[in-house]
């Protein structure tokens, strides 16, 4: 029986790396912003993955589907130009820090910024 062509001896140490790489180089975390000027909206989040958190909400408004729906209205009113996705903080990671300890400083932080922008 041949061996597949997909496997080369390098594969399982060059996956381990990747593997090494991404724990060792997590996403950024913080809280952020999805701003329509022509609708008058602002919508402030927090995660745990920024990128990813990106990603998931304008997959969500692509396919007509975003939970908050007045985001949703102005995308489809202004379309996806007039919306902007902003960083508006970020939290540093610590050695010391539990995921318990960054959901709680997100959870603050999200406030601190959803009381400022809504003012």
């Amino acid at each position: 029986m041949a061996a597949s062509s997909a496997f080369h001896p390098g594969a399982a140490a060059q996956r381990r790396a990747l593997i090494r790489h991404y724990k060792d180089n997590p996403p950024p975390m913080g809280v952020y912003a999805v701003r329509c000027d022509a609708a008058q909206l602002v919508y402030v989040k927090a995660s745990m993955n920024l990128p990813g958190a990106f990603n998931r909400d304008q997959f969500q408004l692509r396919m007509g589907g975003h939970p908050d729906r007045r985001l949703q209205q102005a995308w489809h009113a202004h379309g996806a130009a007039a919306l902007r996705f902003e960083v508006l903080d970020t939290l540093k990671r610590r050695a010391d820090a539990t995921e318990a300890d960054y959901r709680s400083e997100l959870a603050a932080l999200h406030a601190l910024w959803h009381e400022e922008l809504a003012a």
